[in-house]
């Protein structure tokens, strides 16, 4: 992640039905059009940062990499998918976020903390 933000690279947004955008994803990132599948959204977001997509969240994207001052890796989960194409393929789905200062970090693991006790089911 240092790499890209030292590299200085722009957010692109690109909107799409999400026919279209699994259509592209499906080239991309496979497991992100798996995500798609059945959406019954008008419209998605695809976030570009350099060779990297992904499904964009409601939250206003940075301009570019050099804004992100902290990045939080909070999920890392293995996965074994079945695609036609490849079959059987392992992978390894990490969620992240990044974020401009140490603030918005304290704020963010105070929501996921705040967002788990109020979970019914328990992990």
């Amino acid at each position: 992640m240092q790499h890209l933000v030292s590299q200085d690279l722009s957010f692109e947004l690109m909107t799409m039905t999400p026919r279209n955008a699994q259509a592209f994803l499906s080239q991309k990132q496979p497991l992100q059009a798996a995500m798609l599948q059945g959406s019954d959204a008008t419209f998605v977001q695809i976030c570009k940062l350099g060779e990297f997509y992904d499904i964009h969240s409601d939250v206003e994207p940075l301009k570019s990499s050099a804004e992100i001052g902290f990045c939080l890796v909070y999920e890392w989960i293995n996965l074994e998918l079945d695609y036609p194409e490849l079959g059987r393929v392992a992978v390894v789905r990490i969620r992240g976020a990044a974020f401009e200062d140490k603030k918005s970090v304290k704020c963010f693991l105070k929501q996921v903390e705040q967002a788990r006790k109020n979970d019914p089911v328990e992990l």
